[in-house]
């Protein structure tokens, strides 16, 4: 059966999952967020951005936002990749010293490369440029986060649940195999903030055999948290719902609540429309 495979990034700082610029809601596959250089075919639905033909010097750029990261603070790029024609993808990272010159070899299935970078400088942006061997190139994500991946197997899992909405959030919950405390030890901690990926497969539930030791990892989307919140923001002077419409009040709560510019560091205005 196919491997069950999930990850949690943790630390998370700037990063992009989606491509798309912020505050816009448009669909077309080529309204994107990221730069792109001459000769470069780009593409991105909404989760996945697909390019190709990079050369040396020229690729897709992305610029962190918040601007200016630390790499003290987030010492290692985190991406997620494949190519149909696997070969090896140039990484020049832009920053407040000598450039960054890296690379990741690319496979013709997903993988998570943990890149580590040069600490006390602050980024600029990060160029994808020349790949060795012609073909698309997928991107899933690119993060800058504060420690590296924790994968999680199907021996880290006791049983768990993935729900995916087209019209709604998505929403997975995992029980952990604790082992010997296995998930409270440095190397292996997790923390509130830190984002889950749940990439599937199949796994036997493991219930009858596991230790009475475990910890429970919930993912859910700011739809489900805004359900279920009370929010104290009436001042008595100046109500700030008195005469707003559905749509203010969900923009409020999102900005100033659930992605407000102390959030991780990082800062997504709510999209209008």
């Amino acid at each position: 059966m196919p491997q069950f495979y999930a990850e949690i990034l943790r630390s998370p700082g700037p990063h992009d999952n989606s491509f798309r610029l912020l505050a816009s809601n448009d669909p077309s596959s080529t309204t994107i967020g990221w730069a792109k250089d001459i000769g470069v075919t780009i593409s991105n639905d909404g989760d996945i951005l697909t390019f190709s033909g990079s050369s040396p010097g020229l690729g897709v750029t992305y610029f962190p936002s918040p601007a200016s990261p630390s790499t003290t603070t987030y010492p290692y790029l985190i991406v997620r990749a494949k190519q149909a024609n696997p070969g090896t993808l140039a990484i020049a990272v832009f920053n407040s010293g000598a450039t960054m010159n890296l690379s990741i070899t690319l496979a013709s299935t997903w993988q998570t490369f943990t890149v580590p970078l040069t600490t006390g400088r602050t980024v600029s942006s990060i160029l994808f440029g020349n790949q060795s061997v012609a073909g698309n190139i997928q991107l899933h994500y690119a993060y800058l986060c504060g420690n590296t991946p924790l994968q999680l197997s199907q021996r880290d899992v006791i049983s768990g649940s993935v729900t995916r909405s087209s019209l709604g959030t998505d929403h997975s919950e995992l029980r952990l195999n604790n082992y010997r405390g296995k998930f409270f030890s440095s190397t292996n901690a997790w923390a509130f903030g830190d984002h889950l990926h749940v990439y599937g497969g199949e796994m036997e539930h493991q219930e009858p055999i596991q230790p009475n030791d475990e910890m429970v990892v919930t993912s859910r989307g700011f739809g489900i948290a805004l359900q279920e919140a009370v929010v104290e923001n009436q001042p008595a002077a100046a109500p700030i719902y008195t005469n707003g419409t559905p749509l203010s009040i969900i923009n409020d709560f999102i900005d100033n609540h659930v992605n407000n510019a102390t959030k991780n560091g990082v800062a997504i205005p709510s999209n209008s429309n």
